[in-house]
């Protein structure tokens, strides 16, 4: 994948979400992107369940955080380390 200005423009879109604390947002805009499916549910589950519970509870922050690396390291396997990199900065 190029870096074209289409992804210079959602690794701003991660940051900002990243800024305002959005994590969940973040990762989703994220799965989004690259057409992970399975991802997107399970950061769409994640972001329900916060609202349901007003807070991130602890076991749903480290389920959370687990689906994120798999789905980085989808990335890297995938589209390279450059593109890796451009996201990763951008969390």
């Amino acid at each position: 994948m190029e870096t074209s200005k289409e992804f210079k423009q959602k690794c701003k879109d991660i940051a900002w979400m990243t800024d305002e604390n959005d994590h969940t947002g973040a990762k989703l805009a994220i799965a989004r992107f690259f057409l992970f499916r399975d991802f997107i549910q399970i950061f769409q589950c994640i972001e329900v369940l916060h609202q349901i519970e007003g807070s991130m509870p602890t076991e749903l922050l480290e389920y959370r955080k687990r689906n994120g690396i798999e789905m980085m390291q989808r990335i890297k396997d995938f589209h390279g380390i450059e593109i890796y990199n451009e996201i990763n900065k951008s969390l």
